[in-house]
């Protein structure tokens, strides 16, 4: 395809350029190893917890939480999905907000009958979440993938308009 366009280009190729510079910029710093570490902490606490499947029931209903999604290491969206799948930098109606009802949902773990290990955890992702610099490096992040994810889906699109780009 080189020899009777030499000036193409390769999209795809790019845009996995780009989810790799943005996987390893995102891994090189503590702050992000420690929210990824966090997320999937906190995701695999839910997933584990059959507590989760009776309280998060009746908490759904009423005040909407989500399912933390897991991060995949071969897929490069997935920490973006992951992380805003608990916070939603886009949400002004504190009713709604994602994270939020994610704390209440942990409060109410604590104040409930459970167990010590499941109290004690409901705890202590509670502090770590409630940290400044969970807050901050969750915030920045997502302010990255805000930026870089529609970039690297144009890219990777079927019907790709090099005009409109």
């Amino acid at each position: 395809m080189t020899y009777d366009n030499p000036n193409l280009i390769y999209s795809h190729c790019m845009a996995h350029v780009l989810n790799l510079v943005i996987e390893d910029s995102t891994e090189s710093c503590l702050l992000a190893e420690n929210l990824y570490g966090l997320l999937e902490e906190t995701a695999r606490y839910l997933y584990c917890n059959i507590f989760y499947q009776i309280t998060g029931e009746q908490h759904k209903t009423h005040a909407k939480l989500y399912r933390i999604r897991k991060i995949c290491e071969t897929r490069e969206w997935s920490k973006h999905k992951a992380l805003a799948s608990i916070i939603d930098p886009e949400e002004d109606v504190l009713e709604s907000c994602k994270f939020c009802n994610f704390h209440l949902f942990l409060v109410e773990v604590i104040g409930g009958s459970f167990d010590s290990k499941t109290k004690f955890t409901a705890h202590t992702l509670l502090e770590t979440w409630s940290q400044f610099q969970t807050s901050f490096a969750a915030m920045i992040i997502l302010n990255l993938f805000s930026i870089t994810s529609p970039v690297s889906k144009f890219l990777q699109s079927y019907a790709l308009d090099y005009l409109r780009a």
